[in-house]
């Protein structure tokens, strides 16, 4: 693959051997780079396959995100593709690295966030539940900083937005509440402090 543009030093936009638009990320890979030089194949980490709509948002968001908050991300999401034996949407990289990285900053600024659902997460949607606690791990291991089991039912809630059809899979009303409240707490969140002097946040959704 040759370079069409150097986003940064760690991710280039190219064409594949289909002709399909495409960003490639690695440790280094952009550097020094110029349109029309071949891509060193030994430095690609990951290949994003784009949509016209999709090549913005991903640039913006990338090129923002620190390096290891992106190889978080993709390896939370092929381990979910392999664990939940299905394909997920490219929008899942976007939302869940931004989410991530959100976390990270609001840990070292030592401000947790309760996750009002869990408790439903873990009995409706257990199994990404699962995965959400290996994501917990990951992040750990790429970024040395350990989130706590909140997170774990946010990026469940990720992974359930981008694979469900609940046609297919059967989801009883209880589950469909419980998915629309999550939407609900993510578009309408209200971050409200329990009191001024603790350092402590809950989230509560509008309804």
């Amino acid at each position: 693959m040759q370079v069409d543009k150097v986003i940064n030093n760690n991710l280039i936009r190219s064409h594949d051997e289909k002709g399909q638009e495409v960003l490639v990320m690695g440790c280094g890979i952009g550097f020094k780079k110029k349109p029309g030089e071949y891509i060193d194949d030994g430095k690609v980490e990951k290949v994003y396959v784009l949509q016209k709509e999709e090549r913005q948002h991903m640039e913006e968001l990338f090129s923002s995100m620190p390096l290891e908050c992106i190889q978080a991300t993709n390896e939370i999401v092929e381990y979910a593709t392999i664990s939940l034996g299905k394909q997920l949407s490219n929008y899942l990289y976007l939302n869940l690295c931004d989410h991530i990285h959100f976390a990270i900053q609001r840990s070292k600024g030592g401000i947790p966030i309760q996750n009002a659902l869990l408790t439903e997460i873990k009995r409706f949607y257990n199994h990404e539940y699962q995965i959400g606690m290996e994501s917990l791990n990951i992040i750990e291991r790429k970024t040395g900083v350990l989130l706590p089991e909140d997170e774990a039912g946010f990026i469940a809630m990720h992974l359930v937005n981008a694979s469900m059809d609940f046609h297919d899979m059967g989801h009883t009303q209880e589950m469909m509440k419980i998915t629309r409240l999550w939407k609900e707490l993510i578009s309408t969140i209200i971050i409200k402090k329990i009191s001024p002097c603790s350092r402590k946040w809950d989230l509560r959704h509008s309804v």
